[in-house]
């Protein structure tokens, strides 16, 4: 397909002529001008590029406060109290198995978990969990978490040995 000459400035000279059109017809409408709110509005952020956005919402959507009233009062001079999300440095997972010759239904055997911490242990196959205290080593097993037959029953059946966990202390 050729494009002629003529047929390519004809079409220039529209775009130049239609681009300064376009803007005037588009910038005559007084409500997209104003750049002022009205009663009861509140002016939008800035867009991608940094230019103020048309668009504007009821203060009774949006509540706003002044940035004083944001900031906590210190409870000393120059001490404030900072709210810090926790972390999930205390969570793992593994293989639970069980045996009857543990001492009770609350004393379970975790591996890398600090003797008597309260640990709950929770199969991923079916979300059931159990709590109990990290008390006795792990010893002849490949089990992460070896617990009572009893407390085992309350999470999986015994044939299902050894199950999936979630470890959290």
């Amino acid at each position: 397909m050729k494009i002629s000459r003529l047929g390519l400035i004809v079409a220039i000279a529209l775009s130049i002529a239609a681009i300064p059109l376009l803007w005037w017809a588009g910038g005559n409408d007084p409500e997209r001008v104003s750049v002022e709110p009205g009663p009861g509005e509140v002016s939008s952020a800035t867009d991608a590029l940094g230019t103020l956005g048309g668009a504007f919402v009821s203060s009774d959507e949006v509540p706003m406060a002044p940035i004083e009233d944001l900031v906590p009062e210190p409870l000393e001079p120059g001490r404030f109290v900072i709210a810090v999300p926790r972390t999930r440095t205390d969570s793992t997972t593994g293989w639970a198995s069980f045996r009857s010759s543990l001492p009770s239904t609350d004393i379970c055997s975790v591996r890398n978990v600090p003797y008597g911490r309260e640990v709950r242990i929770t199969n991923t196959n079916n979300g059931r969990s159990i709590e109990c205290r990290a008390g006795v080593a792990v010893f002849g097993t490949d089990a992460d978490v070896v617990i009572h037959t009893d407390a085992f029953l309350e999470i999986a059946q015994l044939n299902a040995a050894p199950i999936p966990v979630q470890i959290d202390w």
